[in-house]
């Protein structure tokens, strides 16, 4: 997971109050599995990521929104992604990360 968005979900977690182990617990899950995915080891499975932001009072657009600020979003596209389905909505989150991963790539060649 890219650390901008690791960095995101630990601040969102200290913003809620809660620590690690509040977490871990809260998810069913080992004080060991979150510090993996803290520190960048390991990434949560759909299921747990829906829980952790879910935890955290935040949508998956705002998680990685950051991650496209380079891209010109229109309101009819963060509308388009409220309606469509999950499977839709991170097909799509997925294939706009991996545009704005290739144009960095291409901005680091162009240097």
């Amino acid at each position: 997971m890219r650390r901008e968005v690791i960095d995101r979900l630990i601040a969102l977690r200290e913003k809620t109050g809660l620590t690690a182990h509040e977490v871990s617990i809260k998810l069913g899950r080992s004080r060991y599995y979150i510090s993996r995915l803290e520190n960048g080891v390991s990434f949560p499975c759909v299921k747990d990521l829906e829980e952790i932001l879910t935890l955290y009072n935040c949508t998956l657009e705002k998680l990685f929104f950051r991650e496209f600020e380079e891209f010109d979003f229109c309101v009819d596209t963060i509308d388009m992604l409220r309606v469509i389905s999950k499977t839709e909505k991170d097909a799509v989150l997925g294939v706009l990360y991996l545009a704005y991963e290739r144009s960095k790539e291409k901005k680091g060649e162009n240097k």
